[in-house]
């Protein structure tokens, strides 16, 4: 035993046991070395992404298997037909809107072009009678004409209108016959604004309108105050727009030789 002691006494005289020091907070400046390094593995802490979107794909697969699959299919299946209905509701109403207008476009060019061969005939007979002077009537045939009604930063043309225009003109004064789908109206203006087209004629009240309405898939034409179109007063119509034209057209050329007679009196 006491060799054993000595033994024990002798290895700690070689290997004394180390004291310990200070803190390593107070003794030793932030490094390597230092009690807490400033880098640490971060992936301990973080998910692995792939992991991660592996994961959320798995709870959606499971939720997806028990979801109430009759319910959903139900459900989808109304969802499609209803679309399917829409859809084709939306066609069907697009194509009979088309060949509604198709119809009225139609009905609207044949409806001026036979008022306006009636009122080039009053014409030629007036001309025939009084030949040229303030009286004097000449005509334009109708043609579909486009305007530019609105333009964008670079002066393009952004939205446009048509029209199917004829004009019967004196001198002074134009008759426009200007029809579209919903009918033709009739203006008396003077033949200097007549140019201007549509926003000329805009500023002036319709001498008359005429209107069209569908009816069991066919074009119906009646005035503007509902009553319905015959062929004898369409004749009617034109007498009095001719007459209107031509009282008016007098009207303009008697102030014009007054205006010249006063300022003749006053030189």
């Amino acid at each position: 035993m006491l060799r054993a002691l000595l033994t024990n006494i002798q290895q700690l005289s070689k290997n004394p046991p180390k004291r310990p020091g200070k803190e390593p907070y107070f003794d030793k400046q932030w490094g390597a070395d230092a009690a807490f390094k400033k880098s640490h593995d971060r992936s301990f802490y973080a998910l692995d992404s792939q992991g991660g979107a592996s994961e959320i794909n798995e709870q959606i697969l499971v939720m997806h298997k028990v979801s109430r699959g009759s319910e959903r299919n139900q459900f989808l299946s109304k969802m499609a037909v209803d679309s399917i209905d829409f859809i084709e509701e939306q066609r069907r109403k697009m194509a009979i809107a088309r060949q509604e207008e198709r119809l009225c476009q139609t009905s609207m060019a044949v409806m001026i072009e036979q008022i306006f061969e009636v009122l080039k005939s009053y014409a030629y007979e007036l001309n025939s009678a009084v030949g040229y002077g303030p009286l004097h009537c000449a005509a334009t045939n109708p043609q579909e004409v486009t305007e530019i009604v609105k333009f964008n930063k670079m002066r393009q043309a952004e939205e446009t209108i048509s029209y199917y225009r004829a004009r019967l003109s004196t001198p002074s004064l134009s008759l426009v016959l200007r029809g579209d789908r919903s009918g033709i109206h009739f203006f008396v203006i003077p033949v200097s604004r007549a140019i201007g087209l549509s926003r000329q004629e805009c500023q002036f009240l319709p001498a008359m309108r005429l209107k069209t309405r569908m009816i069991n898939g066919e074009v119906s034409w009646e005035t503007e105050h509902g009553c319905p179109l015959t062929s004898s007063m369409v004749e009617v119509i034109c007498m009095n727009l001719f007459q209107r034209l031509i009282e008016e057209t007098k009207s303009q050329v008697r102030t014009n030789n007054e205006e010249n007679l006063s300022s003749q009196a006053v030189s």
